[in-house]
């Protein structure tokens, strides 16, 4: 199993690393990667053992939307709902 998972980190790292395609490209290139080493997975793997592999790998991509959507959260812009007038004289410029 070590050397599927071996063979499919160079490539990932290729698409993760490549600025040109769009963040759903990148991930339909990731699950392309996927389904092409799946099968020599499902050979080697007992039944058992490939969902636990499947488990694993849907708890990875939860982790990265979660990231993601705290990341695209950070960066959306902060609108204050407090009328300027009052904020003017809570902020103490020195």
């Amino acid at each position: 199993m070590l050397p599927i998972l071996k063979a499919e980190a160079p490539k990932f790292e290729a698409i993760k690393n490549d600025p040109s395609p769009s963040g759903m490209q990148k991930m339909k290139q990731l699950h392309a990667i996927h389904s092409e080493s799946a099968p020599e997975l499902q050979k080697i793997l007992s039944p058992a053992q490939y969902q636990q592999l499947q488990a694993i790998e849907a708890d990875i991509k939860k982790a990265i939307v979660a990231k993601r959507a705290g990341a695209d959260r950070l960066r959306a812009p902060v609108r204050c709902q407090i009328p300027l007038a009052s904020c003017a004289g809570a902020i103490q410029l020195t």
